[in-house]
């Protein structure tokens, strides 16, 4: 009787199934991000600016090194001494340029500019960064004052399907303008408005 049954995986009918488990990953892997060949160069290439610059650096301290065995224990300890003054000067210029830039920011928001200028503003010292930010600050606003004036130059746009006063303006028109029309019509043009109701 045993062998007349059939084996039958009542699993594969359960909701969550391992069927369905596998094609959700399956959909998963589907959806990861591609990338194009110029994508891959650009990413390639900065991993290897920074493979070769770490390089650099393991190199220098490996003939610094060497170096330093060549060295009496009093010239050693005095080379080692300096090699560490110029690794905390180097620090020091690094924590001084970011507080500077962050300066730049807060000082840039201040005057409303964009912050992307902060890269063209800094320089040596404090003063002389805020001169070229007072600098930039007046170009670049008597760039945008030239520029709002030429637009506003040609006057006021006319507004779309709205009848222009300069020519003859018939009763059909005025009827079609609207309330605000009229009354800029009226006192506009207060001669044509008198002939018109007349």
């Amino acid at each position: 009787m045993k062998e007349d049954l059939i084996k039958f995986d009542l699993q594969l009918f359960a909701e969550n199934s391992e069927g369905e488990d596998l094609a959700n990953e399956q959909s998963e892997v589907v959806q990861e991000k591609t990338f194009t060949q110029s994508e891959l160069d650009a990413i390639l290439a900065k991993r290897l600016a920074k493979k070769d610059r770490e390089n650099e650096e393991l190199l220098k301290k490996a003939e610094q090194e060497k170096e330093l065995t060549k060295l009496s224990a009093d010239e050693r300890a005095k080379k080692e001494f300096e090699i560490k003054q110029s690794e905390l000067e180097e620090e020091r210029k690094k924590i001084k340029i970011e507080r500077l830039e962050l300066q730049v920011i807060k000082i840039l928001n201040e005057k409303n500019l964009p912050v992307e200028f902060s890269r063209f503003v800094i320089a040596d010292s404090n003063e002389a960064t805020l001169e070229n930010i007072n600098e930039l600050s007046n170009l670049f606003n008597k760039g945008l004052e030239s520029a709002v004036d030429a637009r506003l130059k040609g006057g006021k746009p006319p507004k779309s399907g709205a009848t222009q006063p300069t020519g003859e303006i018939t009763l059909a028109d005025y009827n079609r303008m609207g309330y605000k029309e009229r009354v800029e019509f009226k006192n506009n043009h207060p001669d044509k408005f008198n002939e018109l109701i007349k």
